[in-house]
């Protein structure tokens, strides 16, 4: 009788180990990390991309879009270059604009930097950016080429420029060369832990003779290299997540260990490192946004890790990468965060066609 309760004992805590290992397995698994992940107050899921019809759209393109103090602004090309303000509802004319915008290619980049609204691009008529103030756009200084990208460092306007010198700063209302040159183009300026960086299409610092890698930081008096790995492509885009550097693009890095990622990476502050088993079927990464301890990778790829989630996937550092209603078929070249909702549009412009907005619901 004894060794029949004793069975029967054996079985059930045989039953029990398999159904929690079932249940564990069904169960997202976090990611092993070396610290902490931040919690998540807001995530951002949904089932459905939903189409939002923008002015002018599907015959006019999303070149750029930004949250910014309670709103999604936009920048709506071509017929003609217009700035929108979006509450989620109904599209704003941001008004008076410069007529100068109007003459270009149009502000192509919107970033914010230390609180303030920046805009830049191939604007036309000479104009190398505009701030917005007091809900009104504002050009900077002159300039007789396309921008890039703008920061805000140490109360210093930074600004990148299409041809060189490459990197300049605004010093009583001239653009004048900011370091050493670099020989090629700087894509994308952030300042991450207080620390300046560039990235590009550029490989050495002609004054130093320094190699760079198409990724660059400011030392204090200079550029110089971003950890000692072979690092070769282009970089369109960088943010801040999580107290580590994202950066996206079109490259492969091999450490010193020989592993090798592509197109999207981690700086740690001492290492780079990929993101999980990294994307699949990648081409490229355009844009990047960080969201309440959500990061948002945009480009043209297949998914990442185990996930598919075309061209829009999202990575946390407490479950690695997560799909976005399967993501979308359009190449993505513009990712925003407005009010708890996933804002995508299209990174090709095709005259008379399928130019979109999405909303991730």
């Amino acid at each position: 009788m004894a060794e029949k309760k004793q069975k029967s004992s054996s079985i059930k805590i045989m039953f029990i180990c398999f159904f929690a290992v079932v249940y564990s397995c069904a169960k997202e698994i976090p990611v092993s990390l070396d610290h902490e992940p931040k919690p998540i107050n807001d995530p951002i899921a949904g089932s459905t991309w939903t189409s939002i019809s923008g002015p002018s759209m599907p015959n006019s393109q999303v070149l750029t879009m930004r949250s910014f103090n309670g709103y999604l602004y936009l920048i709506i090309h071509p017929n003609p270059v217009a700035s929108f303000r979006y509450d989620g509802e109904q599209f704003f004319e941001v008004q008076p604009m410069p007529s100068q915008i109007y003459s270009g290619g149009g502000i192509q980049n919107l970033e914010v930097s230390n609180g303030v609204l920046y805009g830049t691009g191939n604007i036309g008529m000479g104009v190398s950016g505009v701030r917005m103030t007091n809900s009104l756009w504002d050009i900077l200084p002159t300039t007789s080429s396309a921008t890039n990208s703008v920061v805000d460092y140490n109360g210093k306007l930074i600004m990148a420029f299409d041809v060189a010198p490459f990197i300049r700063e605004l010093v009583n209302g001239n653009w004048v060369p900011f370091g050493s040159e670099l020989d090629g183009i700087c894509n994308k300026l952030i300042v991450h832990n207080g620390e300046l960086f560039a990235g590009g299409y550029f490989e050495n610092n002609l004054g130093t003779g320094s190699p760079l890698n198409n990724i660059a930081k400011w030392n204090g008096s200079d550029w110089v290299s971003v950890g000692n790995v072979n690092f070769t492509g282009v970089v369109f885009d960088m943010v801040s997540y999580n107290n580590d550097l994202i950066v996206g693009g079109a490259f492969t890095i091999i450490n010193n260990s020989g592993q090798s990622y592509s197109n999207v990476a981690r700086w740690r502050g001492s290492t780079w490192e990929s993101l999980g088993d990294g994307l699949t079927s990648s081409v490229r990464v355009f844009c990047l946004d960080v969201y309440d301890g959500q990061l948002f990778v945009g480009g043209e790829f297949g998914g990442g890790g185990s996930e598919v989630s075309q061209n829009i996937i999202k990575w946390t550092d407490e479950y690695g990468f997560s799909s976005l209603a399967q993501g979308v078929t359009e190449v993505v070249g513009c990712v925003s965060v407005y009010n708890g909702k996933l804002y995508v549009s299209n990174k090709f412009f095709i005259p008379g066609m399928d130019n979109v907005l999405y909303r991730l619901d």
